[in-house]
């Protein structure tokens, strides 16, 4: 059972998803992440050996801005699947705000 506050966190005050390990950020297979999707992404941003976005200690380096205050996403659009299936006030999400020191809703 998913626990979603009254409230959900906004995205673009928070991107604790994108600051919570370098690990998750993996590319899925052609059907979730088409190639044509994944060539939009500037190679800078891909860790190609592992087969996912490049992070900076726990942050994806596609992440713009402070954590918690105000942060956008370089590659939006083109985001890999496991980015795009992430959604606010889920278990995933309120853990990951915990985690970074956030409230669990904003």
């Amino acid at each position: 059972m998913q626990c979603v506050p009254a409230s959900l966190p906004d995205c673009q005050t928070c991107g604790a998803c994108c600051a919570w390990s370098f690990d998750w950020p993996e590319f899925g297979d052609d059907e979730e992440d088409p190639p044509a999707r994944m060539d939009a992404i500037p190679d800078e941003l891909v860790d190609f050996e592992h087969g996912r976005m490049r992070c900076e200690g726990d942050r994806c380096s596609a992440l713009q801005g402070e954590i918690g205050k105000r942060v956008s996403c370089q590659i939006y659009e083109h985001r890999p699947a496991v980015c795009r299936s992430f959604r606010p006030g889920t278990d995933g999400c309120l853990m990951v705000r915990r985690g970074l020191g956030l409230d669990a809703a904003a």
